[in-house]
């Protein structure tokens, strides 16, 4: 998400009644860690099996990886919020975190 957005969304909520609960600045778009990886490298990636990916990144952390974990961001649209900058795909996808040489 969009560091614009997210400050938007505070915005919205200081300035006016929200829901009680938790509100999740989240577009509802879920990109996989699948998508990020060919975002990132410009293109389709090989996949790896579970096991490589274990073996390669430790168990608990390729595990975590694999999970299935969607947010909508619905009770943040409820209130009048609506994401309208690039999306972190997108950003990706422009170069946006693309290494410079001073890192």
């Amino acid at each position: 998400m969009h560091v614009d957005d997210v400050a938007d969304l505070y915005a919205l909520i200081v300035e006016s009644p929200s829901p009680a609960g938790r509100v999740l600045a989240l577009s509802g778009q879920n990109p996989t860690v699948a998508e990020l990886g060919e975002a990132f490298a410009g293109g389709p990636v090989a996949p790896e099996g579970v096991d490589a990916s274990r073996a390669r990144l430790g168990a608990a952390y390729a595990d975590a990886l694999m999970l299935d974990q969607q947010g909508s961001g619905a009770k943040a649209r409820s209130i009048g919020w609506a994401p309208s900058r690039p999306s972190l795909l997108e950003e990706i996808r422009s170069g946006q975190y693309a290494a410079t040489a001073a890192d």
